[in-house]
């Protein structure tokens, strides 16, 4: 594969595929995960695999990097700044690295995707992924 996306990684250089269907293309893939900036495929072992080989297997994807599957146009998250309690932002583009999002004003906002917690842990920073039977 002639492009890959390099992303840090506590320690660990990835090479990330660019697509979801260059990552399924990979040998033994079982499964294809959306990752940071990248996709990685899981192969049947159940070992993360990117376009340089599978990984080391105590290396495990950061969860709020790995659960970008559930930020999507439409839902809608909370700022976590105490100085700002009641801001709830609707998400309008999905970006390589974040999302663009507007408030009920119309002003957009352009906000990195590692920001957005999807895990429902009370937070004083970042914005929080609302259900989406409140989104």
């Amino acid at each position: 594969m002639a492009y890959s996306t390099r992303y840090e990684d506590r320690g660990l250089t990835l090479r990330l595929y660019p697509n979801e269907a260059s990552a399924s293309q990979s040998p033994d893939s079982a499964k294809t995960v959306e990752y940071a900036c990248g996709w990685l495929s899981i192969n049947r072992a159940g070992r993360y695999v990117d376009v340089g080989g599978v990984l080391p297997p105590e290396w495990q994807p950061e969860p709020s990097l790995l659960r970008v599957d559930v930020i999507q146009p439409g839902r809608r998250i909370k700022d976590n700044d105490p100085r700002m309690p009641a801001r709830v932002l609707t998400i309008t583009e999905l970006l390589p690295f974040g999302v663009r999002a507007q408030d009920i004003s119309g002003r957009t906002f352009t906000i990195l995707k590692r920001r957005i917690h999807t895990d429902g842990k009370p937070r004083k920073n970042g914005f929080t992924l609302l259900p989406k039977e409140l989104g």
